[in-house]
């Protein structure tokens, strides 16, 4: 009982530093509206008007400082990426870990075939849920049964379970995160990989995330990322450069610790399909030196048992 009882402890903290992580959310929501994926001009707008409604402030300067335009090309390719790989996965149960103001929920949600769950801290979905009323007021989006937003903390296995009490059972479920594990030490990654390999174990489907970002020399790497992984620590107090894999092979092992089977896919697969650099008149070296290094893992519970042999 003393174990479990610090275990809760640890994760109530950890749940309540991570309020602050909320204004990098704002900064990806600014990076879309650079691309052509839908409802990224109206919900950054929302977004400006409830925080203004709430007392927070965030200047564009600001939001810029945290993720200058010049990487948006990188945001646009991660989503349209996922989106790539969950079409092809063909999953109608999606649960969205972190989702912050994404709007891959609202617009999958619209398909009624598809169920689509959010699990992400409560001042996020309060804001989320609002941003929703005033689409669906505005005529942007239809209102839905689809669509569940839900509040709670990635490390909390209950909560997961929570967020997907809508789903149907012994249907396959697609969880998916963007740039949630990068805020992560070791132990707590190690706690969602846990979680979301118990979830998959009794449902099956897959995890698909393309938070596998791993160390690179400052002279290889984009000078305008570091200066954002910079920006985020003296933010949130938390330097996620700490956090990064060493290579992709020992992101692929410690996945595979899990029991995960890993597929690699590269953010180069989409390159044609963005629309940022163009928008931005970005050089095609400049874009491709930020997209080059970048993977989204897609994982499957392997049929065999595991043992999980330290980190």
């Amino acid at each position: 009982m003393r174990i479990k009882i610090l275990e809760k402890k640890r994760l109530s903290k950890t749940n309540y530093n991570y309020q602050s992580i909320s204004p990098t959310a704002c900064a990806v929501a600014y990076s879309r509206t650079f691309s052509d994926i839908p409802l990224s001009a109206e919900i950054f707008e929302e977004i400006q008007v409830i925080n203004a409604q709430i007392g927070i402030n965030f200047t564009i300067e600001q939001i810029k400082d945290i993720f200058p335009p010049e990487t948006a090309p990188m945001f646009e390719a991660r989503f349209k990426l996922v989106n790539k790989i969950l079409k092809e996965n063909g999953i109608t149960q999606i649960l969205e870990l972190a989702s912050g103001f994404s709007q891959r929920g609202f617009i999958i949600s619209q398909a009624p075939s598809m169920k689509y769950s959010e699990l992400d801290l409560p001042g996020i979905i309060e804001e989320k849920k609002s941003i929703a009323k005033n689409l669906i007021e505005k005529g942007k989006i239809k209102k839905t049964t689809n669509l569940h937003l839900n509040k709670g903390n990635t490390l909390i296995m209950e909560d997961l379970l929570s967020a997907t009490q809508e789903f149907e059972e012994n249907k396959p479920i697609a969880v998916l995160n963007e740039g949630l594990l990068r805020y992560l030490d070791y132990h707590e990654r190690t706690k969602v990989a846990e979680n979301i390999h118990q979830l998959l174990k009794k449902s099956g489907g897959v995890w698909i995330t393309p938070d596998s970002a791993v160390k690179m020399r400052r002279r290889n790497s984009s000078k305008l990322m570091y200066d954002s992984d910079e920006k985020i620590k003296q933010l949130t107090g938390i330097d996620v450069r700490k956090y990064y894999f060493k290579n992709e092979p020992e992101a692929k092992k410690f996945f595979e610790g899990f029991g995960f089977s890993v597929e690699r896919r590269n953010f180069m697969e989409v390159y044609s399909e963005l629309v940022s650099p163009k928008n931005l008149n970005l050089l095609p070296e400049v874009v491709k030196k930020i997209l080059q290094n970048r993977s989204v893992f897609i994982m499957k519970v392997k049929k065999v048992g595991f043992i999980r042999i330290g980190p």
